[in-house]
């Protein structure tokens, strides 16, 4: 079943010298793939990858391909997470909590990622799924949905998850300051969010699996979200063209990009149709560090780092 958007989104960080003098990519988010278990989980047990767990009553699912039973989809490693997203129950929701490693330093920009992929065993997708900084742990006493903050992270309204394949949900934040704990999930109420019967079979819930969440300071992850899609970006270093050629993708897609600045704001977007090889002129820019997203829909591929000067 093909999703009804598909979007490849590619990341190039760009570093002129005499901004930034190193990166150190460190990922804020510990056991951020839920592969470290100290047994085998079952349903609803999802304390069992430590240091995760609910920050409601709603009862989030753990999974261990490893394991005989709650066997799940990771996208990578043995360990993944589920929540419903929307239920047949009015209002009715479940999240995961995580504390960082260190809390967010005021005024520096992050990185937030995580992948969803829908469960087709239940019938409906929907577009809101995001991820909230906070600087104290939740712990309420109700499943109802969290609406009293706004996630710093979310996927666009109206732009529903249908895809069963592994999607990025994806974006850039500047810290206020102590942000420590990280949670997951809908923060929007029935009203607020848009639902798809996808598979028409009755079940009308709607659940994700999730894994592989990540907190980088910006422009410091190097991990590589695709193992099919392939970037080229050269010459580096580069006093400002920069040629992008992209590998083992689909023809045909219209790509576009963004060009975001260290405080997150979208300094240009263009469009170029689907050539899948682009030159780039960035000599305009001011010195400093920026991101490149590149779309065809709505799927992350990776970071690369280039040096203008």
């Amino acid at each position: 079943m093909k999703s009804l958007y598909h979007q490849i989104v590619i990341g190039f960080c760009f570093v002129i010298p005499g901004s930034y003098s190193s990166l150190n990519a460190q990922n804020l988010v510990p056991n951020d793939g839920f592969d470290v278990q100290d047994s085998c989980p079952s349903v609803s047990e999802i304390e069992i990858a430590i240091p995760w767990n609910s920050p409601t009553l709603g009862s989030p699912d753990l999974f261990n391909n490893s394991c005989p039973s709650q066997q799940g989809s990771s996208r990578s490693g043995i360990g993944s997470s589920g929540i419903y997203t929307y239920s047949t129950f009015a209002d009715n929701r479940e999240y995961l909590q995580v504390r960082l490693t260190s809390p967010l330093t005021a005024g520096v920009t992050y990185d937030v990622t995580f992948y969803c992929q829908r469960n087709d065993f239940f019938s409906l997708a929907v577009d809101r799924i995001g991820a909230f900084l906070s600087t104290t742990e939740y712990s309420l006493t109700s499943t109802s949905p969290i609406t009293s903050v706004t996630p710093q992270i979310e996927n666009p309204a109206g732009m529903v998850l249908s895809s069963t394949g592994y999607n990025l949900i994806t974006g850039s934040m500047v810290a206020a300051g102590g942000e420590e704990y990280l949670i997951i999930g809908n923060f929007r109420d029935d009203a607020g969010t848009v639902t798809q019967d996808i598979e028409n079979n009755g079940n009308l819930k709607s659940y994700y699996y999730i894994d592989d969440v990540s907190v980088f300071q910006f422009g410091t992850s190097v991990r590589e979200v695709s193992k099919d899609v392939t970037v080229r970006l050269y010459p580096n270093p580069s006093t400002g063209p920069v040629n992008i050629e992209i590998f083992n993708h689909e023809q045909g897609s219209d790509l576009s990009f963004d060009i975001i600045d260290i405080n997150g704001r979208i300094v240009s977007r263009d469009s170029y149709g689907s050539d899948v090889r682009r030159k780039l002129d960035l000599s305009s820019l001011d010195n400093g560090m920026y991101l490149i997203r590149i779309y065809s829909g709505n799927e992350y591929i990776a970071h690369k780092k280039v040096i203008l000067r």
